[in-house]
């Protein structure tokens, strides 16, 4: 929990002018007390705000706006799943995207339902709601290229002397499987 004596956020956004519209400007803010108490330290003392407080900080200042989700890719009979969300303004005018896919093989109790709460975490973080407490939106550095192929990495599994599975790092889905870059193949997939 973050008390009162928590700084004021880096990401709290300055005095905008009276002349502009409601829609494109800059809203005078910072994180409800009732939003930043379900902030959450991570190792390392990075603090996250779970999609759920972002969720509900922009239903406090937006009830009349939306978000929307669809199954881009995968489903339930895939394995995995792409889903994207959008917040849209109560004049249907899109504010922010996000994306999120999972696997069964990474969170077998609903991967479906898990892509789509991080695709709205990730949009709302976009459109402002907690983006600096959102270390999913962090990127690897420029001088650092992501691999290209696929490498095998140990796993639970394969700690207590059972099957390895091979993690599929793109660029894109993996072409047999259509496994995301960071997960693992489909079991019958021959990369």
């Amino acid at each position: 929990m973050i008390d009162a004596d928590t700084p004021k956020l880096a990401g709290d956004l300055p005095e905008a002018s009276e002349s502009a519209t409601v829609e494109t400007q800059a809203v005078p803010r910072r994180m409800p007390d009732e939003v930043r108490k379900h902030l959450i330290h991570l190792r390392d003392g990075v603090l996250y705000l779970p999609s759920a407080a972002r969720v509900l900080w922009f239903r406090m200042e937006h009830p009349d706006w939306t978000i929307l989700t669809d199954l881009v890719e995968g489903g339930y009979e895939a394995g995995w799943a792409t889903v994207r969300a959008t917040v849209l303004t109560d004049r249907s005018r899109p504010i922010a995207t996000g994306l999120k896919t999972e696997s069964k093989a990474e969170f077998p109790a609903g991967w479906v339902e898990k892509a789509e709460t991080g695709a709205v975490g990730r949009a709302l973080a976009m459109a402002g709601y907690g983006t600096q407490f959102a270390p999913e939106l962090d990127t690897t550095a420029p001088d650092d290229p992501a691999p290209t192929k696929t490498v095998r990495r140990p796993v639970h599994a394969a700690r207590r002397g059972q099957k390895q599975e091979h993690i599929w790092d793109g660029p894109g889905l993996c072409p047999d499987c259509h496994a995301p870059p960071g997960k693992p193949h489909a079991g019958r997939c021959r990369r």
